[in-house]
């Protein structure tokens, strides 16, 4: 199965404390989804959205069902884990597997988009420490 990844699981000082291991990735996207902010956390959530709005992520390759029960574990019941299609750069369309914030969530989420620009230069290391890595 493959994995989108639209947030911490992206970088790879993040993956590799919770999988421990490497696997083939490429940029991808989805339509109707949206990512913002956790309120008052450095994480985020995706949601449902407009057709037109497109979230940016990873796709990672071909994970095994033990991968899977870890990244489970990493992100909790908090999320709903889903099956998507995402589209890849050059776009193919492939089905992935991503963790969507519940509707009965959606409080959670901030008003404040999330963007992997911003996490890179103000979040990483206080996440990495506030998670003991």
């Amino acid at each position: 199965m493959n994995l989108f990844a639209y947030g911490t699981l992206m970088f790879p000082e993040i993956w590799e404390r919770v999988v421990g291991d490497e696997f083939r990735a490429a940029p991808a996207t989805v339509r109707g989804m949206a990512v913002y902010r956790a309120a008052g956390q450095l994480f985020p959530v995706m949601v449902a959205s407009e057709s037109t709005e497109c979230a940016a992520g990873i796709v990672v390759f071909d994970l095994s069902p033990r991968v899977f029960e870890t990244l489970d574990a990493y992100e909790s019941d908090f999320y709903e884990r889903i099956e998507l299609h995402v589209e890849l750069d050059d776009g193919r369309m492939l089905a992935a597997q991503t963790y969507l914030l519940p509707d009965r969530l959606r409080d959670v989420a901030s008003d404040e988009r999330w963007t992997a620009e911003w996490f890179r230069r103000e979040a990483l290391e206080r996440y990495l420490r506030q998670n003991g890595w």
